[in-house]
């Protein structure tokens, strides 16, 4: 499997990420990490209509997909989007052994404990320290809502 963007975007599935970066990046299959969705299949059912016809999805949660991120790291098709809702997700699977090569923050809600940082991105400063400390490991973090805008570097932001 190759992992061709890890993206936080409390969204999932939406047109943005469909029309714009699983286009762009030729993306074969969408594997959504989150311990919530994992066993509701209403859900699942939602998600899957949403992705067009021959395209792969999984659910896993974070046991399920590091051990299947383990088992798949060959970096040969399909081209994989790795999608979850939060940065905490990512921080689970980084100490579960998954080493994202960057990370994309498309989408952050709006929250009590959540501070303002571009458009459609806010964060605690729980969120904001977990993503500094990928910075701070060499991982690039970068806000890009879609593909055809410019990258944002998270550094910048706060």
């Amino acid at each position: 499997m190759n992992i061709v963007l890890n993206r936080i975007d409390e969204w999932l599935i939406h047109g943005q990420v469909l029309a714009s970066w699983a286009k762009k990046l030729k993306a074969q299959q969408i594997l959504v990490v989150d311990e919530q969705l994992v066993d509701d299949q209403f859900a699942e059912t939602v998600l899957t209509m949403a992705i067009p016809e021959g395209m792969g999805m999984k659910i896993l949660d974070t046991v399920q997909a590091s051990e299947y991120l383990r088992e798949h790291a060959d970096g040969t098709p399909p081209n994989t989007i790795l999608l979850v809702k939060r940065p905490e997700t990512l921080w689970k699977l980084r100490e579960l052994g998954y080493h994202p090569g960057q990370i994309n923050i498309g989408g952050m809600a709006a929250g009590p404990s959540r501070k303002y940082l571009s458009r459609n991105l806010y964060a605690s400063e729980k969120e904001i320290e977990m993503l500094k400390s990928f910075q701070e490991e060499g991982i690039p973090v970068y806000a890009q809502i879609v593909f055809g805008d410019s990258k944002k570097d998270f550094g910048e932001l706060f």
